[in-house]
């Protein structure tokens, strides 16, 4: 099984959930075309990438999210992760991921820490 995305809302936050056995190729195409839209639609409106359904974290992955989140940036729209595992906190961290992205455990959390009303 590959990944499927799930857009939610919690509270003042939109929510897309990545789930699903591995991020591959098929599924990097489907995240661009999925958060291209997002970033069209609303940058008002906070986005978590919440990576705590992927059973694994690879290459594909982390592109896709270091795209956007540079792309977010650039639009001064808030962009961030929900992850608390840590092994693939590692992984961010291994790829610097931290510096150009806020990674919270939780969505309460990131609400807390960014001020967001």
């Amino acid at each position: 099984m590959g990944c499927t995305f799930t857009l939610e809302k919690s509270g003042p936050v939109r929510v897309l959930r990545l789930e699903g056995a591995d991020f591959a190729m098929p599924q990097l195409v489907e995240f661009r075309n999925v958060l291209g839209k997002l970033m069209d639609d609303d940058l008002a409106t906070p986005l978590a990438l919440d990576t705590t359904g992927l059973e694994f974290l690879g290459s594909c992955c982390l592109s896709g999210i270091i795209d956007y989140a540079l792309g977010f940036r650039k639009r001064s729209a808030t962009l961030f992760l929900i992850e608390s595992r840590p092994d693939i906190l590692d992984v961010f961290e291994v790829a610097s991921l931290g510096s150009i992205l806020p990674i919270y455990g939780s969505v309460e959390e990131a609400v807390l820490a960014l001020g967001i009303i």
